[in-house]
């Protein structure tokens, strides 16, 4: 078996509905982590959005069975040769004072991506950098507050917590910046304000409004995730050359997820997350 992990950067922003009755004055929520609560895209919601994008990919219908398995209109079910798991969310965009944004995560969101790397049993990635980077930040997770590695963003104010960011120049962000865009444009959050900027009061929400003849006929707000947030999710397949078409259309162009793509929501770029298996 082989496991491959792959990033997902919407570059619009991003709206994979939870299809759960709201109440409150949201209508439409995002997905969710049933354990963390952190936003995510299930699997589900995930295969079907790259098989509909591989139906006008170069693959033929037999490759795409091959893939995904049979669709659900056929009489004999086949299981596809890939299995998807959930993406998770690793960084999320917040907006400062110094910077028109910095990149957002936490040890606790750190900690799941290294997990999980170990439980699929990949190796590479600087995984001992990242969890020496992990060890180093339990002074984040004591104090609340929030901390960035280039001088000139010291004092940088996130604008949802209303609190100025620490500066430390003492731990080595290299192995967090190959994921989250490479720049020190990183900040790290404790695992209490991470969870406070992802909850339904902090996410961005936008009015939609359906029109009839010029009048409003419905106007309603659904909750979306920023473009430039950034997702992972790993798929298991049988054989490793079956990955390298797979991956050469993934790359190819923006893959639509979610809802309103007629609108532009949810155009993402999804990369295969590189990493020495050796190591």
């Amino acid at each position: 078996m082989h496991t491959q992990f792959y990033l997902i950067k919407p570059l619009s922003n991003l709206h994979v509905g939870s299809g759960d009755v709201s109440v409150g004055v949201i209508d439409n929520l995002i997905q969710r982590d049933v354990l963390t609560e952190f936003p995510t895209i299930h699997s589900s919601s995930l295969k079907g959005s790259i098989r509909e994008f591989c139906k006008y990919s170069k693959l033929d219908d037999s490759e795409i069975k091959k893939i995904f398995g049979s669709d659900s209109e056929a009489t004999k079910k086949e299981k596809g040769a890939f299995r998807f798991f959930d993406a998770s969310l690793l960084a999320i965009p917040v907006r400062t004072d110094k910077v028109p944004y910095l990149m957002a995560t936490s040890v606790e969101l750190l900690q799941e991506f290294v997990s999980k790397m170990e439980q699929f049993g990949i190796k590479g990635f600087d995984l001992k950098e990242m969890q020496e980077f992990i060890k180093m930040l339990g002074k984040v997770q004591q104090t609340k507050k929030s901390i960035v590695f280039h001088q000139s963003l010291e004092g940088a104010t996130i604008e949802e917590l209303d609190f100025k960011a620490g500066y430390d120049n003492k731990v080595d962000v290299s192995s967090v910046k190959k994921m989250i865009g490479g720049n020190d444009h990183i900040v790290i959050l404790s695992d209490e304000n991470m969870r406070l900027i992802c909850d339904n009061n902090h996410l961005p929400v936008i009015a939609r409004n359906h029109l009839e003849n010029g009048t409003s006929a419905n106007l309603w707000y659904e909750q979306v995730l920023p473009r430039y947030s950034l997702l992972y999710f790993p798929v298991v397949g049988n054989d490793v050359n079956t990955f390298k078409n797979f991956d050469e259309i993934l790359e190819s162009s923006p893959v639509s997820i979610g809802a309103n793509a007629s609108i532009g929501y949810g155009y993402c770029k999804i990369s295969k997350l590189e990493y020495n298996e050796t190591k």
